[in-house]
């Protein structure tokens, strides 16, 4: 809207107030300053509230999933996270094994929740005790 030709010479548009919330999905003007269908004047300020989605974001599936894809689901998805690796001779090298939180439960990003991932890192060598 802010650039757009039809109302850059018309209106001037402050940055806009972000806000989680639940009716809107992320990116979606949900209020303006100015009333739907009133007058304005030239050079009148409009301001305006962008939602940044729900705050409860559920955890993505990480079944099967690399390090590497997981992080950018969760960059994505605006979920904190923390990488723990770890030996675990059930899965290859990279791939995610667990997370502090189950795939569908909710994790708060409004207040910096972190999600700790764990990943599998095995070492090219074992040792077996007979």
């Amino acid at each position: 809207i802010k650039n757009s030709d039809s109302y850059k010479d018309w209106l001037v548009f402050t940055a806009p107030d972000y806000e989680y919330n639940e009716e809107f999905p992320k990116g979606q003007i949900f209020l303006q300053s100015v009333p739907k269908d009133e007058q304005v004047a030239k050079g009148q300020e409009v301001k305006f509230k962008v939602s940044l989605g729900s705050k409860n974001v559920p955890v993505p599936d990480y079944f099967g999933v690399t390090e590497k894809d997981y992080t950018a689901q969760l960059t994505a998805a605006g979920i904190k996270f923390d990488i723990v690796k770890q030996q675990d001779v059930g899965f290859s090298s990279g791939y995610v094994i667990k997370a502090s939180k189950q795939p569908g439960e909710n994790i708060d990003v409004s207040v910096g929740e972190v999600l700790t991932v764990y990943v599998c890192e095995n070492t090219n060598s074992l040792s077996f005790s007979y």
